[in-house]
């Protein structure tokens, strides 16, 4: 089966503060270049993700992030021998949840249950927040092996 992927931006931003509390890492920080994306298998809308840096690590180990384009978030986190994922937390998300109606927004849709995931990564000292839901029609495809990672 072959897979082709695109990634499309809905939005990439500047300071987005207490509007994402989700995505929130520390309190009270201010989160820096939220980005958000929809996530195409041959051509379908099937997972919708939102990340985001406190505003110390725009400059720092996470400024890869500006540059990072239609490129995948994957590739910077799975590339990068020295980022490692600190915490994974899986839920079902209730019908009108508000991550559920921005997932609709990009397209991201299908009957059954929509599932979402929050992942925090680490490079040294500083944090990425990743939040993605992923639609229903997910589960119907084939999986995939993991990326590779580079050294």
């Amino acid at each position: 089966t072959s897979h082709r992927f695109a990634v499309e931006v809905r939005r990439q931003s500047g300071p987005v503060g207490a509007r994402s509390p989700m995505l929130a890492l520390r309190q009270g920080r201010p989160l820096r270049h939220l980005r958000e994306v929809a996530l195409h298998a041959d051509g379908l809308p099937l997972v919708y993700a939102c990340s985001g840096v406190e505003s110390s690590a725009r400059r720092g180990p996470w400024r890869a992030l500006r540059g990072l384009g239609t490129r995948p978030l994957a590739e910077l986190l799975f590339g990068d021998g020295r980022i490692r994922r600190a915490s994974m937390q899986w839920c079902k998300l209730p019908a009108a949840h508000p991550l559920g109606r921005r997932a609709d927004r990009a397209g991201v849709r299908g009957r059954g249950p929509r599932w979402a995931r929050r992942s925090v990564f680490r490079l040294r000292a500083s944090r990425l927040a990743l939040m993605e839901v992923f639609s229903p029609s997910v589960a119907e495809r084939r999986p995939l092996p993991p990326p590779a990672r580079r050294r």
